[in-house]
């Protein structure tokens, strides 16, 4: 039975023209890394019998050593800074701005600190934001109504000493204070409460899990009778969640610092997005974000009352939606170059330029140009052209010119090459028996058919991994008889993939390369890879296929469509096979190194690196999908449409639309499950600045009187890429990309269409300034055949 992993609250109240002018910001923010730390030995309770139903599951108490984290501090540091930059203005100091991390974090500073800075000291109408990073657990409650009486709870720093977890009830009761108050709070939790059942085969190891054992002793504390937070119907919840309720929040190594994987996906949306950007287009990017790391099992999910989303997730923007930094305290060094409060989470790179914020536009602009990133938070500049300038700490300075700082390639893991072609052929042989076995069911393509057992070559040997089981060893030779032993079971339950290995001749022929410009990156070890290279054998030959590592490990399969794409993945769950036949080689090896480049094009787009703060382009249109036929509907920009259905692609305003709009050159590009990119508007060289002049519509049309968008194959999770800037594009043709065809030459060149050029190409790096004039949104909607369950 699957363990409910608590929703992750994120309870963003209505922003609104009545009172964002007014607001107050505030937050309280907490990181625990210091579970068990070195000099202090783990203190458990008295013997406390574990309750009926969970006598096998290990408790916390089982433990000898507590699981210690990495960058659940560093996350609250984040955090910090992402909040107290200019866009989005909270304070940096007390009472505005609480943090706790570690030795600070004990239950009672918690519980002090929540009343304190969430209810007592805000008025009504101030913005209160709450920040837990650490672990999460679960405490028994025999009076619990929920599955196996286990209330979900954050782990204190003194919890190794015997001391209680802060449960969920205690939270809720802390916020509805607060939300009676008429306090605008958003909390946000990357921690998870509960492990997940195992459904598909492990690949390498993760990063630490933010979850620990539960604890067995009985709260004895039936449930409340008030609304949860995010279920009341005035003041109401939004509800953002770090992971699935059957997953596991994961840390992660962000270009050498530790974080949580949440917590980087989602300060690298709210870096990449305006300030005032409703909730559920954050959501969409985090999502994304996270896709693109390539976590096996972990996705978050946003709920709540259906206005809820549109709403902004921190508060009201600042005037401007260009990144403002200020200068550190450290000011001025005496070689001349500046400190700014702004490192690599800001997704500014060296080269991009900066101008100073004065309160006259008489007054002369200082530009400063980034030269060196000092970490997560910090980077030096200097002056650009002659002469002198003073400068202070405080001083701000608005990004003007961009060059993106490097983000992670597509990573790819082949198994060690270490069998020769011939040594390959004898165990295809000798394995070509168990097809045929009534022992075990054979798997031509662990795409469409989750295996629950696979056998692979570790480098040394031949292994056998089974769904929630241990590695075992097969040996270097095994017969289709030892692997059957090894197995057990029969074909009803039993389901056998065979994972084939680069021979010696194929991997010299599979050139991926070393550039750092290069959009694929070949990993050592599986576990952070997107893709893992696989090979099958089909007939009497082998084929390999790069394979979406949640295929493997998660047991992801495509929908019963005829599709490979997945249900909820952004991206293919496979390439095509390619047959590697000894003749062949030279071709196998060119294709398998071209197909991780085509699949590096979808991650460049759906990752795009964006102006920090979204750019100027304060573009107030949504992107959606509308019905069209076989009956008019309402506006889609989430969940399903189904095969047949014929939709108008528009751009629409929610609410009232302002009295004037910038107009912006508008590009809509379509991603589909497939791999394929396909300019979707405009249909032609002009018209696609928008809106029309003296008129602001409610809604822009996009496809107009054209023939509109079908529901057609291939089936899955579709992209819609809407792009906007002040700047026209002199070739959008650069938006396209084909799976299988190349373009030839381009027009004219820009530096924002050199950086699309590079996604939609496939290269990396980028070192022509780009003006910070424009931004991106996503639309993902899940596509359906007749007659499948989601279709229903």
């Amino acid at each position: 039975m699957l363990r409910q992993c608590v929703r992750a609250l994120i309870v963003s109240l209505l922003v609104c023209s009545g009172w964002c002018a007014a607001q107050t910001k505030r937050a309280l923010l907490i990181g625990i890394d210091e579970y068990a730390p070195a000099k202090k030995s783990i203190t458990p309770p008295a013997a406390v019998d574990k309750p009926r139903g969970l006598e096998s599951e290990p408790s916390r108490w089982d433990l000898p050593v507590w699981p210690t984290l990495e960058g659940a501090a560093n996350d609250a540091l984040a955090m910090k800074e992402t909040l107290t930059s200019p866009k989005f203005g909270f304070s940096k100091q007390e009472p505005y701005m609480k943090v706790l991390t570690n030795q600070q974090a004990t239950r009672q500073a918690i519980l002090d600190a929540m009343r304190k800075y969430l209810v007592e000291e805000p008025a009504k109408g101030d913005v209160v934001v709450f920040y837990y990073a650490g672990h999460g657990s679960q405490r028994y409650n025999s009076k619990s109504t929920k599955p196996r009486h286990l209330d979900e709870t954050i782990v204190p720093v003194d919890a190794n000493g015997g001391g209680f977890d802060v449960r969920d009830k205690e939270i809720a009761r802390i916020f509805n204070s607060a939300l009676n108050k008429g306090i605008k709070l958003t909390a946000i939790f990357d921690s998870c409460h509960s492990g997940s059942v195992a459904r598909g085969i492990p690949v390498g190891s993760s990063g630490p899990a933010r979850f620990l054992g539960y604890d067995p002793r009985d709260a004895n504390d039936p449930e409340d009778s008030s609304d949860r937070p995010e279920d009341r119907k005035d003041n109401s919840a939004l509800v953002f969640t770090a992971t699935q309720h059957d997953q596991f929040a994961r840390e992660w190594d962000f270009n050498g610092d530790h974080h949580g994987a949440f917590t980087i996906a989602l300060i690298q949306a709210l870096r990449a997005l305006p300030a005032n950007t409703p909730a559920s287009d954050v959501y969409k990017r985090v999502k994304v974000v996270m896709q693109g790391m390539g976590l096996s099992d972990q996705q978050p999910a946003l709920g709540g009352v259906a206005s809820r989303p549109r709403d902004a997730l921190l508060g009201s923007s600042s005037e401007s939606t260009r990144l403002r930094v200020a200068v550190a305290r450290e000011g001025m060094l005496d070689n001349g170059r500046i400190v700014l409060d702004a490192g690599k989470i800001t997704g500014i790179g060296r080269g991009s330029e900066l101008v100073s914020v004065t309160e006259s536009r008489s007054s002369p602009e200082t530009r400063i140009r980034v030269v060196e990133l000092d970490g997560m938070n910090k980077s030096l500049a200097e002056l650009v052209g002659t002469g002198t300038a003073k400068i202070e700490a405080g001083d701000l300075f608005e990004l003007d010119k961009w060059i993106p700082a490097e983000e992670g390639r597509l990573q790819v893991w082949m198994a060690p090459a270490t069998l020769s072609s011939a040594d390959l052929d004898d165990f295809a042989a000798e394995t070509s028996t168990l097809r045929t076995s009534s022992r075990a069911k054979w798997i031509d393509d662990p795409s469409t058919v989750a295996p629950t057992h696979v056998v692979s070559w570790n480098g040394t040997e031949w292994v056998l991994q089974s769904v929630g089981g241990a590695s075992q060893s097969l040996g270097t030779h095994p017969t289709s008889a030892q692997v059957l032993d090894k197995i057990g079971g029969n074909a009803t339950s039993t389901r056998l993939f065979v994972n084939f290995p680069a021979s010696k001749e194929l991997a010299a022929q599979i050139k991926l390369s070393q550039d750092s410009s290069a959009a694929v990156e070949l990993l050592r070890r599986p576990q952070l890879a997107n893709y893992l290279l696989t090979g099958r054998l089909q007939g009497a030959s082998l084929e390999y296929a790069w394979i979406l590592k949640d295929v493997i490990e998660q047991g992801k399969t495509a929908p019963s469509s005829g599709s490979v794409c997945g249900a909820d993945s952004s991206f293919p769950l496979r390439t095509d096979w390619t047959p590697a036949a000894s003749a062949t080689l030279a071709a196998a090896g060119h294709n398998l190194t071209d197909l991780p480049a085509r699949l590096a094009k979808v991650k460049l787009w759906l990752s795009l690196r964006v102006p920090p703060g979204g750019g100027e382009s304060d573009f107030p249109y949504a992107l959606a999908l509308k019905r069209r036929s076989p009956a008019a509907g309402n506006y889609v920009e989430s969940g399903n449409v189904t095969q047949g259905e014929v939709y108008d692609l528009v751009l629409h305003v929610s609410g009232t639309p302002p009295a004037q709009v910038d107009r912006q050159w508008v590009y809509v590009l379509g991603i589909d499950c497939a791999g394929r990119g396909s300019l979707l508007y405009p249909v032609g060289p002009e018209g696609n600045q928008l809106p029309e002049r003296g008129v602001v519509p409610t809604e822009i049309s996009i496809t107009g009187g054209g023939p509109g968008i079908k529901i057609v194959p291939p089936f899955g999770l579709d992209s819609y890429v809407l792009l906007t800037t002040t700047e026209q594009l002199p070739d959008p043709g650069l938006l396209e990309f084909d799976p299988v065809l190349t373009r030839g030459a381009r027009g004219p060149s820009s530096p924002l269409g050199d950086l699309l050029s590079s996604a939609s190409s496939g290269r990396r790096g980028m070192e022509r300034p780009v003006p910070s004039n424009w931004a991106v949104h996503y639309l993902q909607i899940r596509s359906t055949a007749l007659g499948t369950a989601s279709a229903k």
